[in-house]
């Protein structure tokens, strides 16, 4: 921080923190202490997104022409900054703000490394909790989930709350969307490993309660006794049903599409599951505004390519249902909007969709 100050004062004495433009730090650590800015062999502006130094997006700031401070940030996220392609600050671009100390940050590949050698006991399961998910890199990243994995048999009993699993699944999907490097194909290393922790999750959610509720914004869960006959999603959608072959549990993960760079849903992904495999028909009816035809999609977590359901949904104004039966991930798309790199606007969306970002024109190729 030190050099950075004097690096300031070297550029102009007459620019405050934020207003210098990126293109004037020479080297990778300055670039990247400013706080606005990345490298990627030489120095850009950050995505507004992962922006910390809000100054920066404020009048005279240096990203102020492509990005909008928020004006009020809850105390649970990080205070940052939103495109001017949008209007607000979206809530699946929310980044969590880790509830570690700094000395369980900094230990983090010092108690992994402790951790995989040792044996799984509840003691053990227990520091897991200590370790750092947000940061990480995508190699060590993986290298703790799996460590979590190897715990299943333990996560599942009584000793364990379900929070600490709720926990490292957010953090490790705010990791990757938030990684400026991480490739096609990590992604798609990584993301079957979350989704071994969201059935082991659920597995544990089943003799936790019979009805549970809880949301981190850009993921939430719901688990509900299939004796209730209804789940209700915050007056965004409901699924209803008549009966069941057996008694189980309704479990829904609401996922927001737009984190894996899709810009064309009028839904998150309800992500729908049964306990013990119960093949169960119900109705899903999401509430949205919209003249433009609509389709209801099923998505594929791992590639996230979006496929037809061969469904056709009964709509009308304000909402659409339709009739479905098991598993599956699904999602109302506006079929009007594209979401192929050359038509998307956000240079986050245009990351987030694995598309190639020109970080110069801040263009979408």
């Amino acid at each position: 921080m030190i050099s950075l100050i004097f690096l300031l004062f070297g550029v102009s004495e007459n620019l405050n923190l934020g207003e210098i433009q990126c293109d004037q730090f020479n080297d990778e650590g300055s670039c990247r202490q400013s706080g606005y800015c990345q490298w990627s062999g030489q120095c850009y502006g950050q995505y507004c997104h992962l922006i910390d130094e809000v100054q920066s997006c404020r009048s005279n700031g240096a990203m102020s022409s492509k990005c909008t401070a928020v004006p009020y940030t809850p105390l649970q996220y990080v205070q940052s900054c939103y495109e001017k392609t949008f209007t607000e600050q979206k809530v699946y671009y929310y980044r969590h703000v880790s509830d570690l100390r700094i000395e369980e940050i900094q230990q983090t590949s010092v108690l992994l490394g402790d951790l995989i050698n040792e044996e799984r006991t509840i003691t053990n399961m227990f520091r897991l909790y200590n370790l750092d998910i947000i940061s990480r890199q995508n190699d060590e990243l993986n290298q703790i989930l799996d460590l979590y994995i190897s715990y299943a048999t333990i996560f599942i009993s009584e000793y364990s709350h379900p929070y600490y699993l709720e926990r490292i699944i957010y953090e490790a999907i705010q990791n990757i969307r938030d990684d400026n490097k991480i490739t096609v194909q990590q992604k798609q290393n990584t993301m079957p490993k979350i989704e071994q922790l969201l059935d082991i999750y659920y597995v544990r959610l089943k003799s936790f309660s019979e009805y549970y509720y809880t949301q981190y914004n850009f993921i939430n869960f719901n688990q509900i006794h299939l004796k209730y006959l209804i789940l209700e999603y915050q007056g965004l959608a409901t699924i209803t049903w008549t009966s069941y072959e057996s008694n189980g549990m309704l479990q829904v993960t609401v996922l927001s599409a737009e984190i894996f760079g899709k810009q064309s849903p009028l839904t998150p992904i309800y992500i729908i599951r049964t306990s013990n495999s119960i093949n169960l028909q119900y109705k899903l009816k999401c509430f949205f505004n919209t003249n433009h035809p609509v389709a209801l999609k099923q998505i594929d977590l791992i590639t996230m390519k979006m496929y037809e359901t061969y469904v056709q949904p009964q709509c009308t104004t304000n909402y659409c249902e339709v009739e479905l039966q098991g598993a599956g991930n699904y999602l109302f798309i506006d079929l009007t909007i594209n979401d192929d790199c050359s038509h998307i606007l956000s240079v986050a969306t245009c990351k987030l969709a694995n598309c190639v970002v020109n970080l110069l024109s801040q263009t979408c190729n």
